[in-house]
């Protein structure tokens, strides 16, 4: 019965992120004061897009805006007018250099408290993190339930790690009419082909497509538990992002990586592509055993 009672606060949504692009660069380099003009004239012309689209805004937050749509159509319209409106050339954002970026997902979440939580919340936040200014990114959920003339300018992207989400998510980007869409080579490494064998204590781990994130800390919840005061709770993780290897550290002590023939790396609160082989030390260079990797292409 709770199982049942859970499944009736879901209601299936797409939820749409906007975010500004740069905005701690337009801050640093413009000041607060003439920033947060520019930020709020930004949002608000956003706010209108999403609305004037049949859009809910829920929250604005610094330099973003969530909102949520009863169809996926509706919500790459307001996320393709608001890119219209912030790129127009005679308008003021454009000439002043703010640009925005979007994420969309599709699914069932739950509402509560004039707010939305869910997986697919999750995914539009991830999505709108890996956008570059002015593009617009979708999950496969909104790409299945576009009519055939939008899916036309959708081109796919690739299965991307997200981060703090176990599975890949099929990517999406939407290609506006007069922007010539990059041929999707044919080229590439197959998914399968690259692997990361890690080592810790004699225990063995691999990274690859079918678990493409490895966690590492402290606590009993991690893939590799390295237990020592140095080392954060929650310190480290690595992530397969197409066919790369990315260690982002997340501890108070920082991560230190030692590739074989070069120096060792310090990692505080960043991130590094890890290529090669060598050896990962939680914490500090010699107060943890360390964690060996090797990347491996078959």
């Amino acid at each position: 019965m709770a199982d049942q009672g859970a499944r009736d606060q879901l209601t299936p949504v797409t939820v749409l992120f906007v975010d500004i692009s740069g905005s701690t660069t337009l801050y640093a380099e413009r000041g607060d004061a003439a920033a947060f003009t520019l930020t709020k004239r930004c949002l608000d012309v956003v706010g209108a897009e999403i609305r004037a689209a049949g859009g809910r805004v829920l929250r604005q937050m610094g330099d973003g805006v969530l909102a949520v749509f009863d169809s996926a159509v509706a919500a790459l319209r307001a996320a393709i007018e608001v890119g219209r409106a912030t790129e127009s050339p005679t308008g003021t954002l454009a000439r002043e250099g703010v640009r925005v970026r979007s994420g969309l997902s599709a699914g069932h979440a739950v509402f509560a408290d004039g707010d939305v939580y869910g997986d697919v919340a999750n995914v539009a936040a991830r999505l709108v993190g890996l956008a570059a200014a002015g593009e617009i990114f979708l999950s496969d959920s909104v790409y299945e339930a576009l009519p055939a003339e939008l899916r036309d300018q959708v081109q796919v992207l690739e299965h991307l790690a997200l981060r703090n989400r176990p599975d890949p998510v099929l990517v999406y980007t939407y290609v506006p009419d007069a922007v010539r869409a990059t041929i999707k080579a044919r080229e590439r490494l197959p998914a399968s082909a690259v692997t990361m064998e890690l080592t810790y204590e004699d225990v063995e781990f691999v990274i690859g497509p079918q678990r493409p994130r490895l966690r590492m800390g402290r606590d009993a919840d991690n893939d590799v538990r390295v237990d020592a005061e140095v080392v954060s709770r929650h310190h480290a993780d690595i992530t397969l992002h197409g066919d790369r290897f990315t260690l982002r550290d997340h501890s108070t002590n920082g991560t230190y990586v030692c590739a074989e023939n070069a120096q060792p790396l310090r990692v505080m609160r960043d991130e590094l592509v890890l290529a090669g082989a060598g050896r990962i030390m939680l914490g500090g260079m010699e107060t943890a055993r360390p964690i060996f990797y090797r990347v491996a292409v078959r």
